[in-house]
């Protein structure tokens, strides 16, 4: 794990649900304050993230998400406030009275909110069957197509480098090092049935996730002319798939 928690007890890893974020009916929606309250010790991360001497943000966004959470026990928590951490893959929340909780992905099982650059609602998962280049079960993924055969999601990241000596950061000593967070980096995979595929946003990689079918995603793709070169381009292709 890459964040520095400071936990008040010991934690305990749960297992993994399944990833149906549509709470049942008997299962009523929650507010944050019952969430948080409702956790037995062993299970609060009272903790918050920390960067000494670091430029830059590890967040998707650096101001507040406003979305749902979902939670392991299938429970939603709508209109909350939050910011998504994505160099350590988790939830960060302040309530009004100034508390700072780690949601760590153990708890969930995904959540949503409104990407203030589009105006469109982003939705994320976790319970991945992807292990490589850092990944596992815990770590989100956006969700940018659902179908019953085919979903195409992709990872977020960022890389914490070290630099010089501090410069331009409150605080900082002279002769201290300073860190840098890099630029977001997006990873995609195409998921047919159980079997998870790296692609790159090339027409030949995306064919090749498709193995059976790469004739027909060839075809496809040059009468539609889908170049693969976008993240709409591999919808379309997982769509017509999908479909097929």
């Amino acid at each position: 794990m890459k964040y520095e928690i400071l936990p008040i007890c010991w934690i305990a890893l749960l297992s993994i649900g399944n990833l149906n974020l549509q709470a049942q009916g008997e299962v009523p929606d929650w507010d944050m304050e019952t969430f948080l309250d409702s956790a037995p010790p062993n299970q609060l991360y009272m903790a918050a993230a920390k960067y000494k001497n670091t430029d830059g943000t590890p967040y998707f966004y650096d101001g507040f998400l406003y979305g749902t959470i979902h939670t392991k026990s299938e429970h939603s928590i709508p209109n909350v406030g939050f910011k998504y951490n994505i160099f350590d893959d988790i939830i960060e929340y302040e309530d009004d009275k100034g508390r700072k909780v780690n949601l760590l992905p153990v708890q969930l099982i995904g959540f949503s909110f409104m990407d203030p650059a589009s105006g469109s609602t982003l939705e994320f998962r976790n319970g991945y069957n992807i292990y490589q280049k850092g990944l596992n079960e815990l770590s989100f993924f956006e969700l940018l197509f659902e179908g019953k055969k085919v979903q195409a999601i992709r990872h977020y990241d960022k890389d914490l480098l070290s630099g010089g000596a501090a410069m331009n950061v409150p605080g900082a000593n002279t002769g201290e090092q300073t860190k840098r967070f890099t630029k977001e980096k997006v990873v995609y995979f195409l998921v047919v049935g159980e079997q998870a595929t790296e692609v790159k946003l090339r027409r030949k990689s995306i064919i090749r996730a498709f193995p059976g079918l790469e004739e027909k995603v060839k075809q496809y793709m040059k009468q539609e002319k889908v170049t693969g070169t976008s993240p709409e381009d591999l919808v379309k292709v997982a769509r017509f798939v999908e479909g097929v």
